[in-house]
This record gives structure tokens, C-alpha cells and sequence, in this order.
């Protein structure tokens, strides 16, 4: 298996590896504002079948035993009501045949919007910010984690070491996009 220069520069990582669907760029980037911002969210039905493809592919004979979403800032679901990574991860769970677990983690506390912070800041954003709330569900599992976006991979990694101390078997990531 290939890895990138982000998985050779740190072998100890959290997750098993990273598969993105897309490059935020361009159309991809365009169709990903909407989805995300103008809730667009019949994208989740396309973002999620190329995801399919994409997670078939990069993780062959992986069998996933639930799939999750990153969770959202408290304040932004309080103020819009929207979640396009639980969106998107519900829809790529329904393609896969896969159980998908709602609110199994959370965000702590109210912390900075990660758009705009460089890779430093967002790691520093993240550290110790989600926890698992339903350990039980997760322990002994092999995990899917869906994000929309996967930029300095920050959340991912917090998301993912958080997992693992609550006993998940393995965790797999998986974005609409990634900006590397």
C-alpha cells in the first residue's frame, strides 16, 4: 500500500488511512460550498457514490462494521440546523450496507471555525475538544469516520485517537475532499 508523505513522515497515526473522493478544487470545491454552505443536499448522494468507489478500492477487504461523521461545532447546528458530514455519511453508510451510528461523539466545547486557521493553529483547535459518548458502540469495531473535508487532516487525527482510546479495532477515514 502507497502511502503518502504524511503517513511516512508520522507512522504512528490513529487511522489506518485517509480516502478522499475528490481534490477540493475547481468543480469538486464549487459542488462542496454548496453541499456545505447552501445545504444542497441531494450532493450527498453523489459525493457518496464516488466515496463508495473511492473507500472500495483504497480499502480492499476491509469490513467496516459502522460508519460515523465528524461532529459538528455545537453553536454552528444550533444556529443553521444542518450537518452535511452526517449528510454525506448517512448516505455513503446506506451505499455500503453499512450500520451508520448517530451522536456517538461530540465537540466539548466551543472552539475557533478551523476554515481559515493554518495546519498549527487547527491542531492546536482540536487537541482534547471531542470525546466519545458511546464508547460501547464503538469498542471492537472497525470504523469509518466521514468528514466532507479533509484539509490539515486535524480532525481527523483527533477524531480517530479518540476512537482508538475508546477501544475501536481500527479507523479508517473517509472525505468528499482533501485540499492534499
Amino acid at each position: 500500500m502507497k502511502k503518502c508523505d504524511f503517513c511516512r513522515v508520522y507512522p504512528n497515526l490513529p487511522f489506518e488511512r485517509i480516502c478522499s473522493a475528490y481534490v477540493y478544487e475547481g468543480k469538486a470545491k464549487e459542488a462542496l460550498k454548496r453541499f456545505k454552505r447552501e445545504r444542497y443536499q441531494g450532493y450527498a448522494q453523489e459525493f457518496a457514490e464516488y466515496l463508495k468507489a473511492v473507500v472500495e478500492y483504497d480499502c480492499t477487504n476491509v469490513k467496516f462494521d459502522v460508519v460515523i461523521s465528524v461532529p459538528p461545532r455545537p453553536e454552528r447546528m444550533k444556529k443553521e440546523g444542518y450537518d452535511q458530514a452526517r449528510c454525506l455519511a448517512k448516505e455513503l453508510a446506506g451505499r455500503m450496507n453499512v450500520t451508520y451510528l448517530e451522536s456517538v461523539m461530540r465537540q466539548k466545547e466551543k472552539r475557533a471555525k478551523q476554515s481559515g486557521l493554518g495546519r498549527a493553529a487547527r491542531m492546536k483547535n482540536v487537541k482534547g475538544n471531542y470525546v466519545v459518548r458511546k464508547p460501547e458502540e464503538i469498542a471492537g469495531k472497525v470504523v469509518l469516520l466521514v468528514d466532507d473535508i479533509c484539509t490539515t487532516r486535524a480532525t481527523f487525527l483527533e477524531c480517530a485517537k479518540m476512537l482508538k482510546e475508546a477501544e475501536a479495532a481500527a479507523v479508517y477515514c473517509a472525505s468528499a475532499a482533501t485540499t492534499i
